[in-house]
């Protein structure tokens, strides 16, 4: 297969204590996210597993072959799985924080840690050399990431086309062949499971060899996960909902086993949680004080030179909840880059009323904004006003249109659009559609449309995690006049597989005014075509420009494989450095232990 991530040279074993696996924010064809829904709730026989290979091998292949050939008048009828979102806020180089954010707390405790990024395309074989690598018996757990995972629901533990669900359970067995005692960990901030099935809906899921969940921020209960480990007295879950750890003293630092280049997009956080309180949403460190859960702007500093000065990175996402929540966070991040001469430049979620409100735009500039992701959420005025987004959305795209024709004309915009809301009617959607697909009106980059999604479970006994946040309406549907379809309408539409395997919590509703699900979703994808053939696909071919772009992936990612399965040694903290008011202490490793 062309574009299957494998290895075939000799590699040496240097065993670590712990092997982590990133969550991956790489953006895949939407033919692989299709793949993934393909039976999940079995073990797959070698055969079954072949029988699938030969699938995703032709489905691959059709982006390459000349009857893909792409015109925007015929645009209906080709179908949008062949080819990637474009553009993007964030780029195939990125790298989730998650991962590299615990690691670094697990490395100051005095262990050696490998991460692994990059999985989506790599193969079985590929996997099972990592476990050959860097698993001994010594290793105390395998640990997987799982921000962004494929679905709504979880289903796998690690994110890759070519080593589905249905073959992950050789995770496990290929761990206890080299250690029958190591622990195998999951988490992610978003990350949930049910207590039953470790996963709604999955009958043989590979989450059934879970030893311990992470719930929420794992950088402090991670501390105590690992003493547990140590001491035999290791719990099923750990959890940390509005996060624990001391961010304003907090540190990051990289070694040469993390693979770092010029070219990946490392995360940044400079503070955590939102000042906002929307009614949709989910997040658990929501309502903060303005100015508190911020980072020293020296600790930023200091990451952002190690840095550039080690591995030559500039490019950052921004992990904040709302980038620009607080203009002396932006007004400190555009000195570091003027006093630094590190040519910064980053993406990141943003609201456009603050930006407008607090005159932001020239700041957001001079601290090397590249792409701000706003949450514009809609263009009807009463649906955002319910959200908590009240800014009239006429006054919104007139200031965009503003931005565009002058000081943002080389930063990128986007935003999310959903479909479905509390006070959306069909008049509404129309108008969304044709505002939203009008470029003399619509000045985003990109937009992305989609329907707003309410799950059928409602309460916090189901989940293993009860301090999981529930949104406002999500607790109350019926309080906002959502109604569900009846069991033979449900029965008829995942008949039609529009919604598959992985959406078996997934509320079908009509909302107040009348708007179906359905209708909701016909807007949506409407919406999102119409708008993409009109500014870009009009432009580029995007068989083509994805095919470009999946060669580039492929190139990156075996680079970056084949850096990790030449890797010779790992490093291993002696001392830890803790900062208080920007005065160091320096201890040993057991002192620090000692202090968890």
């Amino acid at each position: 297969m062309k574009h299957i991530i494998t290895y075939d040279k000799e590699f040496i074993h240097t065993e670590v204590d712990v092997l982590m696996f990133a969550s991956d924010p790489t953006v895949g064809r939407l033919y692989e996210t299709h793949l993934n829904h393909i039976n999940y709730q079995k073990r797959w026989s070698q055969e079954e597993y072949d029988e699938y290979l030969q699938l995703a091998d032709k489905m691959e292949q059709k982006c390459w072959t000349k009857n893909q050939e792409y015109t925007p008048i015929g645009y209906k009828q080709q179908a949008s799985e062949h080819w990637i979102e474009w553009p993007m806020s964030n780029d195939h180089n990125s790298r989730s924080m998650g991962a590299d954010r615990v690691a670094h707390e697990v490395r100051q405790m005095g262990y050696t840690v490998q991460v692994i990024h990059y999985p989506l395309h790599a193969s079985e074989d590929l996997i099972h050399k990592v476990f050959k690598k860097f698993v001994g018996p010594n290793t105390k757990a395998v640990m997987f990431g799982q921000v962004f995972a494929f679905g709504t629901e979880q289903r796998g533990l690690v994110n890759s086309v070519y080593f589905p669900p249905a073959r992950q359970h050789k995770l496990k067995e290929w761990a206890t062949e080299i250690n029958p005692n190591i622990k195998f960990v999951i988490g992610g901030i978003q990350f949930n499971a049910t207590e039953e099935l470790k996963g709604r809906g999955q009958v043989d899921s590979p989450l059934l060899d879970i030893d311990v969940f992470m719930f929420g921020y794992a950088d402090v209960t991670i501390r105590h996960m690992m003493k547990d480990l140590d001491n035999n007295t290791l719990k099923k879950v750990y959890t940390d909902a509005k996060s624990l750890l001391d961010i304003e003293n907090s540190t990051q630092h990289y070694f040469p086993e993390d693979i770092v280049t010029p070219k990946q997009q490392l995360s940044l956080e400079i503070g955590r949680g939102c000042i906002f309180k929307c009614t949709f949403c989910e997040f658990n460190l929501i309502g903060k004080e303005k100015g508190s859960y911020m980072r020293s702007s020296s600790r930023v500093e200091d990451e952002l030179k190690r840095n550039w000065e080690e591995f030559g990175v500039s490019n950052y996402w921004i992990t904040d909840d709302t980038v620009n929540d607080d203009s002396e966070k932006l007004e400190k991040l555009a000195e570091i880059k003027s006093r630094t001469g590190i040519p910064l430049k980053w993406s990141g979620f943003a609201r456009l009323d603050l930006q407008h409100r607090l005159k932001q735009s020239q700041l957001l500039v001079d601290a090397g904004a590249g792409w701000l992701h706003y949450g514009m959420e809609t263009t009807i005025h009463e649906s955002g006003i319910l959200l908590g987004k009240g800014w009239d959305p006429e006054e919104q795209f007139e200031f965009v249109r503003e931005l565009k024709a002058g000081i943002f004309k080389d930063v990128g915009m986007s935003s999310n659009f959903m479909f479905g809301l509390p006070e959306d009617s069909y008049e509404g959607l129309k108008d969304s559609y044709n505002k939203l697909t009008d470029l003399e009106y619509n000045k985003l980059d990109a937009i992305y449309p989609v329907i707003y999604k309410l799950r059928r479970s409602v309460g916090k006994g189901e989940k293993l995690d009860g301090t999981k946040t529930e949104s406002v309406i999500q607790a109350d549907p019926a309080g906002y006049g959502y109604t569900e379809y009846s069991p033979d309408q449900i029965k008829q539409i995942r008949s039609s597989g529009l919604f598959g395997p992985g959406q078996e919590d997934m509320f079908f509703y009509t909302n107040k005014h009348g708007v179906t699900i359905m209708k909701a979703y016909h807007y949506a994808s409407t919406t999102k075509k119409t708008f993409n053939r009109l500014k870009t696909h009009a432009h580029r071919n995007p068989i083509t420009a994805s095919n470009l772009l999946r060669q580039e992936m492929y190139n990156d990612h075996t680079e970056y494989f084949d850096k990790v399965m030449n890797i010779k040694e790992h490093n291993r903290v002696e001392s830890v450095t803790l900062w208080k008011d920007d005065v160091p202490t320096t201890l040993t490793v057991q002192e620090y232990r000692d202090s968890i």
